[in-house]
């Protein structure tokens, strides 16, 4: 998207949280960067995706995956103010 390229990079384009980890380990990859995790969702996980279940869901998943693979995780959400959603640590 900025057109920074480089061999040690591999981007793409994709929603599913589960594919996204997949690839990053298939690369072995040491960093993950998800923007945004807005447009991702995890089946069977009520809600839309952006959502407070599905970000809840995604980020949780990726947080975890990401440090049992010992790889680092930085991905961008961004939050409206949802009625009964208090943003969790691994949302902030």
């Amino acid at each position: 998207r900025i057109g920074a390229t480089d061999d040690r990079m591999k981007a793409i384009r994709e929603t599913d949280p589960y594919r996204i980890m997949n690839v990053a380990a298939s690369v072995n990859a040491q960093l993950v960067i998800v923007d945004s995790v807005n447009v991702l969702a995890i089946p069977g996980v009520v809600g839309i995706p952006g959502g407070a279940n599905q970000v809840r869901a995604c980020t949780t998943y990726i947080g975890k995956r990401a440090k049992d693979e010992g790889r680092t995780a930085i991905m961008i959400v961004q939050i409206a103010l949802i009625s009964g959603f208090t943003p969790s640590r691994t949302s902030e």
